[in-house]
């Protein structure tokens, strides 16, 4: 009996682990990933969300400050690496939630946007979404590559795409879904005296 019961359990641990609303295609983690827009809209930003950190938790951003990359707007990968250039990073507070947000966004002028990020399908096998990923990065690129690194662990991470609303100008938040690893370092046992 346990012969049937085993293939069974590992499918079921596999159907466990995969996300359930696939809404975009991401290669990698945290710290550094591809995330392709597939939601049918142009997105003008993406936008991570850290539950339970504080600004002074997050210890570098790819775009930004701490991976000594150009933090420039666009695709000249001498300016920068990604199209909107580095994020901007804020704390936020909800009742007793309390969290930080990563937001990189393009400027909206009162007629357009600077930058978008086009939907569509895309294959990468990851690092491939910015300007010296080596896949012709571009404005017509339906990808993008983010990352975010933190000294401690998020209770509750949340990533989105930055959709404009009916009103010009005005963005909502399109939900991703993505896996968010957690660590646990575990420190290495004093040697033994003597």
């Amino acid at each position: 009996m346990s012969r049937h019961i085993l293939p069974g359990l590992g499918l079921v641990i596999a159907a466990a682990v995969m996300p359930t609303a696939a809404s975009a295609g991401v290669i990698g983690m945290l710290g550094n990933f591809d995330v392709i827009n597939d939601t049918g809209k142009t997105a003008h930003g993406f936008e991570i969300e850290l539950e339970g950190l504080h600004a002074s938790d997050i210890t570098d951003t790819f775009g930004g400050v701490g991976r000594g990359f150009p933090s420039g707007r666009g695709f000249d990968p001498s300016n920068s690496v990604v199209r909107y250039g580095a994020p901007t990073i804020s704390e936020y507070s909800s009742g007793g939630t309390f969290g930080t947000r990563v937001t990189y966004m393009g400027l909206f002028d009162g007629t357009g946007w600077d930058y978008g990020t086009p939907s569509g399908s895309f294959v990468t096998p990851g690092d491939n979404c910015w300007s010296g990923g080596g896949v012709g990065y571009s404005a017509s690129t339906p990808c993008d590559h983010f990352g975010v690194g933190t000294s401690a662990n998020a209770l509750k991470t949340t990533y989105s795409w930055l959709l404009e609303t009916a009103a010009p100008g005005v963005l909502s938040n399109g939900t991703v879904s993505l896996p968010a690893p957690a660590w646990n370092i575990i420190p290495a046992a004093p040697p033994a005296a003597g």
